[in-house]
């Protein structure tokens, strides 16, 4: 991809996860181009490419839409992170360097400091943290395989944006186990870090199963990641 279409993929692509295009938008070709100073070719092999990680829609003589999430995409997502996270947790923690669980600490911390604060767009700063969190964890895994499979699920807008779907017990759940983590991982017990990657994606799951739930609407895949 040229430079101008990495340039279109990058912006078309952070502005869908960080819910800057609500679910079902049509993405005019012309004003994309206009809003990110390129032409329309560009714009085009950047929709394909984002059609691809399904991230949009591409519907005959209609043109692109940004994709919504239905409670069966939901299980099938938090399978994956359920069944292959979990033995990325595993394997980490006996590959984690101790820099790294400093690194993991920090987060975590850095996370319950923006609760406590509630400053204005603290949920889109953890968010972001939360991202790097699990991140940090895939990569130590030192699995390749599986960090091609993870890297596609924890990017999904639906996982970035969990947080807002939090009420306060639920998100400080969720960032207690970011904690519990860090602990497992500096005693270096596998089962414990994975059971408690376990309990983090089916808590996740299980909040935004609700949310369908009680809207009897498509979660958006534009919800704030990393991934919760």
């Amino acid at each position: 991809m040229s430079s101008t279409g990495q340039k279109a993929y990058g912006a078309i692509r952070e502005a869908i996860i960080n819910g800057v295009y609500a679910p079902a938008t049509r993405l005019r070709e012309e004003h994309l181009a206009e809003t990110i100073g390129v032409s329309r070719t560009p714009i085009r092999d950047a929709l394909k490419r984002l059609a691809l990680e399904k991230l949009v829609t591409l519907e005959p003589n209609q043109g692109a839409f940004v994709a919504s999430w239905s409670a069966q995409d939901l299980e099938d997502i938090f399978k994956i992170r359920s069944l292959v996270e979990c033995e990325a947790a595993g394997l980490a923690t006996l590959r984690l360097s101790r820099q790294e669980i400093d690194v993991l600490r920090d987060l975590a911390d850095q996370m319950c400091e923006l609760y406590r604060a509630q400053s204005k767009g603290f949920l889109d700063e953890i968010a972001k943290l939360n991202h790097k969190f699990h991140r940090l964890i895939i990569y130590a895994a030192g699995n390749e395989r599986i960090s091609q499979v993870l890297e596609q699920a924890i990017e999904m807008p639906v996982v970035h944006q969990t947080f807002r779907r939090y009420d306060n017990e639920e998100l400080l759940r969720s960032l207690g186990h970011h904690r519990e983590l860090v602990a497992a991982f500096t005693a270096r017990d596998e089962k414990w870090a994975t059971a408690v990657m376990l309990c983090h994606i089916l808590s996740a799951k299980h909040v935004l199963l609700s949310a369908i739930d009680k809207s009897k609407q498509p979660v958006p895949n534009s919800l704030s990641s990393g991934h919760i």
